[in-house]
């Protein structure tokens, strides 16, 4: 009962941010609705996503691709960092310096560079802002679980 009810809350935040979305303008161009032989939620693509709607604000943890225009990089950096949540961001460039640039001035805890799947055990897993305090994964993941003391002796 218990895994039934955090998926049916899950449908519904994905289904909550689609409608208060599309009432404000965005399209959907592809999915959009649950599979209803499932308990999945099918792949969506999202445009005309505007700074004024909840999912622009919001970690879906759905399937959810949601597209927002932006004209400059100091433009994307600022709706991005806007945001209350920091888990991840993603860059898809092959400029080095862009790369460096927009990974120091991202808020988030981890960047994928010309990758969509940045997570791995070797790698700290971690957000930040109100997407998590601490990190797991990599050598980061076992100082999180471990208590530390310091002792100083003088003789």
């Amino acid at each position: 009962m218990g895994f039934f009810d955090v998926e049916k809350r899950s449908h519904l935040k994905v289904e909550q941010l689609l409608s208060n979305a599309t009432q404000k303008g965005a399209r959907v161009v592809l999915g959009g609705k649950r599979d209803p032989q499932s308990t999945c939620f099918k792949p969506t693509l999202l445009i005309n996503v505007t700074n004024d709607m909840d999912i622009a604000h919001t970690e879906i943890f759905g399937p959810v691709i949601a597209i927002q225009k932006f004209e400059t990089e100091e433009e994307v950096l600022a709706l991005a960092n806007h945001c209350r949540t920091g888990l991840a961001g993603y860059i898809f460039t092959t400029d080095y310096a862009q790369i460096l640039r927009v990974s120091r001035s991202l808020q988030v805890g981890i960047i994928g560079v010309n990758e969509g799947m940045v997570s791995c055990a070797e790698a700290a897993f971690g957000g930040i802002k109100e997407s998590g305090l601490g990190r797991e994964g990599g050598s980061q993941g076992i100082d999180e679980f471990s208590q530390w003391k310091y002792v100083c002796v003088g003789f």
